[in-house]
């Protein structure tokens, strides 16, 4: 049986989130980890993410530890989608993240031993960076879409 968590889940704007990256030059990410801390945690019934220390991780670590963290956070969305999906509507959120945070690390990690960070790399590296970002939100909006479907249709059911 499957158990749906408490309401009050709050979808956002890929669009908006996009643009608030660009203008906070990519601060804006450490309020989005706040948030989505707050909102698995309510989803999970119990502190699981610690939402100001992923805040404070990603400021003293310059957004390093926003690769790690990231990753954290869509394995978890991934898990609760799961958890209430069929066999053929299955996240792999976690694994695409995973894999967009390997190749930015894996970019840095070569532009870093070449001492080569042209204006190529900083484009391509904010792009990946930010479609870890949007990726995760539009999983977390359709966590929640189907969250308040299958409530609808329970609910339904009931009457």
């Amino acid at each position: 049986m499957r158990t749906l968590k408490p309401k009050g889940l709050q979808k956002r704007s890929l669009p908006f989130i996009f643009i608030m990256s660009i203008i906070t030059l990519g601060f804006y990410d450490g309020f989005l980890y706040y948030v989505w801390a707050a909102q698995l945690n309510k989803m999970n019934e119990k502190e699981n993410h610690s939402p100001l220390i992923y805040t404070i991780l990603f400021v003293f670590t310059q957004g390093f530890m926003s690769l790690v963290i990231q990753v954290w956070l869509a394995k978890d969305i991934q898990r609760h989608y799961n958890n209430i999906s069929d066999e053929k509507d299955k996240s792999t959120v976690g694994d695409l993240v995973t894999y967009l945070s390997v190749a930015y690390a894996s970019a840095f990690i070569v532009h870093a031993t070449q001492n080569n960070f042209g204006p190529l790399f900083i484009i391509a590296a904010f792009l990946v960076h930010r479609a870890a970002k949007l990726v995760i939100q539009r999983e977390l909006n359709r966590l929640i879409d189907k969250i308040d479907s299958i409530r609808s249709v329970e609910e339904t059911s009931k009457a």
